[in-house]
């Protein structure tokens, strides 16, 4: 009796044992803290933006295509031009207006889609924003653009798209994570500076790339020693100096070539 209950307390243990084995450990609580980002329409409203103002650099450079191939042309073909040059005239002149055709169409169809996406978003950023006049200013800046645009005016359309970026930061601000609050910033002080210093206003042009600056700690404070975008930032910090440095230069082309570069160092910090 005595080895029987032995043994019954024995097979006791072996089924603890096993069913224990046979459990899952216990996941410790690990808490991820999920990142507040802005929704896509509000993301969408600013890329359009990025893509107009990136279209209408395209725009400019299409009569600066043509001429260079003029100019680099040989020697030896210039005699078949000339034969040939109501003919050769022609063809260039329809292929600049196509190209311009289907950069001010994608245009169009951009702003469009900038209305739309704003008016899906637009209910989310009054909640959450909690006043009515930054929906106001926003709105009337994207008018602008829009105005800007349907009359051509390629020089008031980075004016004013500037404005867009300017007044779209407070939503961005909505989202603790976000970054482009202050990018959007930059990149309104960063275009309004290339307009005062084409302008030939360097002490405005210079004030305007330092009220820029001082959105740089900001972005820094969102990073979170992601050390590839702190190095992004240092980069981008540079070229800001390189930018406001570039003016004393008095060269439009370098003076775009610094404002390229600032925007190029913006955009990585958006990835």
């Amino acid at each position: 009796m005595k080895k029987k209950t032995n043994i019954l307390l024995f097979l006791l243990l072996l089924s603890l044992l096993f069913s224990s084995c046979g459990k899952k450990p216990e996941k410790k609580s690990t808490s991820y803290e999920k990142k507040e980002r802005a929704p896509q329409n509000l993301n969408r409203v600013y890329e359009n933006v990025n893509l107009i103002l990136g279209d209408i650099e395209k725009i400019e450079k299409v009569p600066t295509e043509d001429e260079e191939e003029e100019k680099n042309a040989d020697e030896k073909d210039k005699s078949e031009k000339e034969s040939k040059s109501k003919n050769t005239s022609n063809k260039k002149k329809e292929s600049k207006e196509e190209k311009l055709k289907k950069l001010w169409e994608g245009i169009d169809k951009n702003i469009e889609k900038t209305h739309n996406d704003w008016n899906a978003y637009e209910i989310e950023g009054m909640k959450k924003i909690g006043n009515t006049k930054s929906i106001e200013k926003f709105e009337e800046s994207l008018n602008n653009f829009t105005l800007s645009i349907e009359n051509r005016d390629n020089f008031n359309i980075i004016a004013k798209g500037s404005e867009v970026f300017l007044h779209i930061s407070p939503f961005f601000d909505i989202y603790k994570d976000e970054v482009k609050g202050d990018i959007s910033r930059i990149k309104h002080y960063v275009y309004k500076a290339y307009i005062l210093g084409n302008n030939g206003e360097k002490e405005k042009s210079i004030e305007s790339i330092t009220q820029g600056e001082a959105y740089l700690n900001g972005i820094k404070q969102k990073l979170n020693n992601d050390e590839k975008k702190l190095k992004n930032l240092e980069k981008l910090t540079l070229s800001l100096q390189d930018m406001r440095e570039s003016i004393e230069k008095e060269s439009t082309n370098l003076f775009k070539i610094k404002r390229d570069i600032v925007l190029k160092n913006l955009k990585k910090l958006e990835e």
